[in-house]
């Protein structure tokens, strides 16, 4: 029965060897058989446990276990994101458990490493993994408002400037001036499977600038984006990334800062994530945490109770304190 279910046969089903699989509909094979399909799978079940007990005692391929820091950050900026849009706390929570996995098994001082195996944290971290940890953090910061995740994304963008930034050419290298020793220290600046660390580290920059008063952030994105204008004109789908990037760098800025904390802020914060736009920038949190208050966007905006100022360019809507207000002004904008 098994074998006439999984297409098992003496001749084989591919190239002379057999591959389990089901050509055939498993309620139609019922049928043939005169059995229920309750039946069916029962006995499916007993022949899969005689195959799974003789595989056993196989030696097993190895298991890949480590934990990447660099795809763990864009998850973490993915799960934010998708989570606080389509109102899913417990896709935040899986963020911020993964976020605070790399905050205090891979960032050791001032340093961030690469993979985590065994227990232990090994290879120093390349401009990909302080860039996708560093965004992963913002997005966190956007979610829940907990300036700790700021701190940790303008400490992975000023770390990242200093060791992987070369000033006088212009270009972020991937590997930073202390790693193993080449012939040519390693650059790729084209978007992939995966984004490239250059345009990782553009876009936290980008994304970075209207909440610190550190000029070089901009200056950085702006040169990355003058020295590669050629190649973004003639292949954008190369740097897809990076012209993702500089799309936000060009677009006026839309501005939500969210004064307060609790269930009436982190409501306005949802609204806020409920309407796309090319260079949204959130912030917020508790008024009397000096690392808010102390915040460019900010500035006038500490009020006492929850409330959600919204700026376009150099425009300023009339500040709304509950969600269904914000999300009314975002609609029109």
């Amino acid at each position: 029965l098994f074998q006439r279910a999984y297409d098992v046969t003496k001749a084989g089903n591919f190239e002379g060897r057999n591959i389990l699989h089901l050509p055939h509909d498993l309620d139609a094979v019922a049928r043939a058989e005169d059995m229920s399909r309750k039946e069916l799978d029962e006995s499916l079940k007993k022949s899969a446990a005689v195959l799974k007990a003789q595989r056993a005692e196989r030696e097993p391929p190895g298991l890949d276990d480590k934990i990447l820091a660099g795809w763990n950050g864009m998850m973490m900026r993915a799960l934010s994101e998708v989570g606080t849009a389509h109102e899913r706390p417990d896709l935040v929570s899986r963020a911020i458990r993964t976020g605070t996995f790399l905050r205090d098994h891979m960032k050791v001082g001032d340093t961030f490493f690469r993979v985590f195996a065994g227990g232990t944290s090994a290879v120093p971290g390349f401009l990909e993994d302080y860039a996708a940890f560093g965004n992963g953090s913002l997005s966190l910061y956007e979610a829940t408002l907990d300036p700790s995740w700021l701190d940790l994304a303008l400490w992975s963008a000023r770390t990242l400037a200093d060791r992987f930034w070369e000033e006088e050419e212009g270009i972020f290298y991937d590997a930073g001036p202390d790693g193993e020793a080449l012939l040519v220290r390693p650059r790729d600046i084209m978007d992939n499977a995966t984004p490239s660390g250059s345009s990782l580290a553009v876009e936290l920059l980008a994304r970075l600038t209207p909440l610190s008063n550190e000029a070089r952030f901009a200056s950085i994105v702006d040169g990355v984006l003058e020295r590669e204008a050629g190649t973004l004109q003639r292949y954008p789908t190369a740097l897809a990334r990076l012209t993702v990037a500089g799309i936000r760098a060009q677009a006026p800025m839309l501005e939500i800062s969210v004064a307060g904390r609790g269930d009436e802020a982190l409501a306005m914060v949802q609204a806020a994530h409920g309407t796309f736009h090319a260079n949204r920038v959130i912030s917020g949190g508790d008024p009397n945490d000096s690392r808010v208050a102390g915040l460019p966007t900010m500035e006038g905006r500490l009020d006492t109770t929850p409330r959600a100022h919204v700026c376009v360019g150099q425009r300023c809507l009339e500040p709304v304190s509950d969600a269904d207000a914000l999300k009314k002004q975002l609609e029109d904008v």
